[in-house]
């Protein structure tokens, strides 16, 4: 990084900051969140804006304030996060209007600058499109259905554009956004249904009812089989516990980002909401793997366990249940059969 660069950044924050530290709340994340800003300020006059900017962010997910709001929309700016920078000094100009705060001239003339350098996206999603239960997500942020077909600032760079609904096919592609004002417009198409999947699962339990196998023949006990039929089913049931698990905390994560204001009602989320989100999103594609995964073993061990040969003497049941399981805070799987 050049000295020119470096007071250009300097300059950009002096003007906004004076000789103000962040606004800490007394807690014990105080001083952690104080460390960090001090460090990040640091950094940023060594030049090195790149290792200021995750200080700067975790500092002010720790205790927001308007100081290390404008130092990292500078941070952000410094490095070409353009839409990211926007969204910072936007919300620095809101917060020092609510304060009444000399700062909010030098946040707004900022935000002003940038907003023609921006690139945008725009997801454009046709009525052939519109299935109950679509999800388009940018980046694993889920967009609400009033930003389907709005313009979208974003940084430059890659960025993945994913769409989902329950019965089809996930869509995704990555575009690359570049080009100061350009606007790119991405179409979701209609999604492909889906594959049945290989055994029903449902809230209820799943009942597996097979014929009675043809009667051993020769001294052959199936034995074997019937140990790799155990096998398999008792994968399966861990398989559908996983499921369980990966499903509540998908529900837990999503939770976590509207709380404390990370995410707001229309699903415009922070850096936090956006983590969170994407954590969410992915235990959820695991609970679905997990749960399709456990329901074909569970099929596929009963076939194996209730087929293998037996020797004379008795006719086997052919039933197996399995059913999800739940209590406070977790979730599994209940699997019961006479055999």
């Amino acid at each position: 990084m050049t000295e020119r660069a470096v007071r250009r950044a300097l300059a950009v924050t002096a003007a906004a900051l004076f000789a103000a530290g962040p606004a800490r709340a007394a807690d014990e994340a105080a001083p952690r969140a104080d460390a960090l800003f001090d460090e990040g300020v640091r950094l940023i006059k060594a030049g090195k804006f790149a290792d200021a900017c995750p200080k700067l962010e975790e500092s002010k997910r720790l205790a927001a304030g308007l100081g290390v709001t404008l130092y990292l929309a500078a941070c952000y700016e410094e490095i070409g996060k353009t839409a990211s920078a926007y969204a910072q000094f936007v919300d620095a100009e809101r917060a020092a209007h609510a304060r009444r705060d000399d700062r909010e001239k030098a946040a707004h003339e900022h935000a002003a600058a940038l907003a023609p350098k921006l690139t945008k996206i725009v997801l454009r999603v046709p009525e052939a499109s519109r299935v109950g239960g679509l999800v388009v997500a940018a980046d694993g942020a889920a967009l609400s259905e009033s930003q389907w077909g709005a313009e979208i600032p974003v940084d430059p760079g890659a960025h993945e554009i994913r769409a989902t609904a329950a019965g089809r096919r996930p869509w995704r592609t990555s575009v690359e956004a570049s080009g100061q004002g350009a606007v790119l417009r991405v179409d979701i198409p209609p999604l492909d249904e889906a594959d049945a999947p290989p055994s029903p699962v449902s809230g209820g339990a799943v009942v597996v009812v097979l014929p009675p196998p043809e009667p051993a023949r020769g001294a052959r006990d199936g034995r074997t089989q019937r140990i790799a039929g155990a096998a398999a089913l008792g994968a399966g049931v861990a398989a559908l516990a996983a499921g369980a698990f990966f499903g509540l905390r998908a529900k837990s994560k999503l939770d976590d980002s509207n709380a404390a204001g990370h995410c707001s009602p229309d699903d415009t989320c922070d850096a936090t909401g956006l983590a969170l989100r994407s954590d969410g999103q992915k235990a959820a594609t695991l609970s679905t793997i997990a749960v399709i995964g456990g329901a074909a073993a569970i099929a596929g061990g009963a076939v194996l366990f209730f087929t293998a040969p037996r020797a004379p003497g008795g006719e086997p049941r052919a039933a197996l249940v399995v059913a999800p399981g739940f209590g406070p805070g977790e979730g599994g799987v209940v699997a019961r059969g006479g055999f």
